[in-house]
């Protein structure tokens, strides 16, 4: 029996199939995060002081939540 290597459409098909399966899945495990509660303390506990280049608005990107520092 000969052997036949697959066509590089049929690859791509293969390919993008394994890419879905993998889309798919991923909001599973993405919602088993855990919730760790943070122990911070509140604005009034705080003096104020200078701004620094840290301050502002940032996006956590694997969570896709933005923080304010």
């Amino acid at each position: 029996m000969q052997s036949r290597s697959r066509s590089a459409p049929h690859r791509c098909l293969i390919a993008a199939g394994l890419c879905l399966a993998l889309a798919l899945a991923a909001p599973a495990r993405a919602q088993e995060i855990p919730q760790i509660p943070a122990f911070l303390p509140g604005i009034d506990q705080v003096p104020a002081t200078q701004a620094m280049p840290l301050d502002g608005t940032w996006l956590i990107s694997s969570i896709r939540k933005k923080i304010r520092i």
